[in-house]
């Protein structure tokens, strides 16, 4: 049996809202239809980007219909790895993150599709708040994403208004948060398993490979 729990965590959502940060937009350069990212930035128009290294995040998507492809590159950080807000039918994929805070967020983000990214070492893998409905989150690596305390995990909503997304295939191992048992000087504490967190009457959640649950 595999274990999969709802969790609104409205607290912590705010802290995440309020940690993302303006930044000036991506360096790119055009070839075709094609824009090529080598840094960190805002992507503020439709379009195909493809991420030419690895880089120190965040991606913030802010526009519709945006394909952001990482090319199998890293984003690596002390933030986020992609941020997308207030946008619809964009597209993440084919990118490796290790970033503190969290993997992939979406914030008001609707009819999106996050498929075949490699999400480790975060505290949140992949992340969904404040009304981001009708996602396809598919085929990704989400695994060992447990740096904090008190709430992070693999595929979660850190809020309760999240409704209609799809949550298929996807590898999901080892995720949780650290509970403290004692205090200073012991600082025992437990692990927590909390691979994937959403309201499952309202969102499909099906076909992934979960840690098992313990007999």
């Amino acid at each position: 049996m595999i274990k999969i729990s709802y969790k609104p965590l409205i607290a912590l959502a705010l802290a995440v809202m309020m940690s993302l940060v303006a930044v000036s937009a991506a360096p790119t350069g055009d070839q075709g239809n094609t824009r090529y990212i080598n840094s960190s930035g805002e992507i503020n128009d439709s379009g195909k980007y493809l991420l030419m290294n690895d880089i120190t995040g965040p991606i913030i998507i802010t526009s519709d219909d945006v394909t952001f492809d990482g090319n199998g590159y890293c984003i690596s950080g002390d933030s986020f790895g992609v941020y997308l807000i207030d946008c619809k039918g964009a597209t993440v994929r084919d990118t490796t993150i290790s970033c503190q805070l969290a993997g992939i967020v979406l914030q008001n983000a609707t009819n999106c599709m996050i498929e075949k990214n490699n999400v480790t070492g975060c505290y949140h893998g992949i992340a969904l708040l404040c009304g981001s409905d009708e996602n396809k989150i598919i085929n990704n690596d989400v695994c060992n994403n447990n740096l904090g305390c008190y709430g992070g995990g693999g595929i979660l909503a850190l809020s309760c208004d999240c409704d209609g997304n799809k949550i298929h295939a996807n590898t999901v191992l080892d995720n949780g948060y650290w509970y403290f048992t004692s205090w200073w000087p012991d600082l025992e504490k437990e692990f927590v398993p909390n691979d994937i967190s959403l309201d499952e009457e309202v969102n499909d959640i099906s076909g992934n490979h979960v840690t098992p649950e313990e007999e």
